[in-house]
Formats: structure tokens, sequence, C-alpha cells
């Protein structure tokens, strides 16, 4: 195997086996992602059955944008382990490169749990808005509402991977016999 090969495979690994925890500044909402997408999230004691949903939709949206910050950073410390270099998005040089910093700047995506209780929505992986769907609060358990956070979260993430790769594809050619529509989720073929 080459150096490449088996640095991408310990990096791989070491990403897969990486976890990263944080809370929002008030202490009462926490979440965890363990590898690449794998999403917990969960509340201090008591604070679900008091929280109103318009305030609960203003901490998670904070905890979203704090935990991505955080697994993007441990993924850099884990690069630089494996690899012994920083990696650094490097200034667009040329057009192709300045369009593919655009659109990543401007990248929506979104996610929402199987049952639409929460969705999740981030501009540039920077901005963040999660929803809370009218009466989940009090008709979810707390055990069903943090797997619906967990749920709306991991979407977002294959979302935002998703469309990445689909600017990526697009503005850096693909390769002879790849489609675009290869990334694309079924009844959006053809959707530019």
């Amino acid at each position: 195997m080459s150096d490449v090969a088996t640095n991408a495979r310990r990096l791989a690994d070491r990403i897969a086996d990486s976890v990263v925890t944080v809370s929002i500044p008030n202490e009462r909402v926490f979440g965890e992602v363990r590898g690449e997408r794998r999403v917990k999230v969960w509340f201090a004691p008591g604070h679900y059955a008091r929280v109103a949903p318009a305030q609960l939709e203003r901490e998670l949206s904070t905890l979203a944008r704090l935990l991505f910050a955080a697994a993007l950073r441990e993924h850099a410390v884990a690069q630089k382990e494996v690899t012994g270099r920083v990696f650094e998005r490097r200034i667009p040089l040329g057009r192709r490169d300045r369009e593919y910093a655009a659109a990543l700047e401007s990248l929506a995506a979104e996610g929402a749990s199987d049952d639409g209780s929460v969705t999740v929505r981030a501009v540039g992986q920077q901005a963040y808005t999660v929803g809370i769907a009218p009466g989940a609060l009090d008709r979810l358990p707390e055990d069903s509402f943090r797997h619906a956070c967990a749920q709306a979260a991991e979407s977002l993430l294959r979302d935002t991977e998703k469309q990445a790769a689909i600017a990526r594809v697009r503005i850096h050619e693909p390769l002879p016999g790849f489609s675009l529509d290869d990334l694309r989720p079924a009844g959006r073929a053809g959707h530019r």
C-alpha cells in the first residue's frame, strides 16, 4: 500500500474515532459528534420540560454552530497528526477556485428529522437555523425529541457533503462518464 493510501486509511480511522462534545454558554443544551456524522443532543435536567419552543430553537441553533465548528477543528487536528501538515483553506487563485470558494460560502443545506419535528438549515457552514414544528415539544417525550434533533443534524451533514460535491464537480469539470445526476436524490435529476 502506498504512503498516500496508508495516510488516507489512518486519517479515516482517526476521524471515525474522534469525539467532540460542546455545550452552549448557559450549559443547558449539549451536543456531541462522533466520527464524521453521528450526532447526539441532550439537555440539562428539567430544561426540556421548562423551555419555550422559540428559546430552544435559538439554543439549538447556537449548539449547531458551536458543535460543527468544533468538529471541523478536530478533523484539522486529525489531519495534522496523521500527515504532519496543517490543512487550511487555500487562497483561491484561478477562476474555478474563486467560483468554488464562493459556492461554499453560499452553500445552503438542510436536514430534517424523519417525523419533520426538527429542521436544521445552514448557509456557508456558518449560519445555522433550527426549526421546531408547532406542538412538537408537547407531543414528543424528551428522548424522542433528542433523537429527532440528531436525525436532523445528521441529515444536514449529508446534505452539506452532497451540495459541496455537486459544486466541486460542476465547477471543476467532472471525469468523463460522470454525471451530476449521480449525486442528486431521486426526483431532482437535471435540476441546476
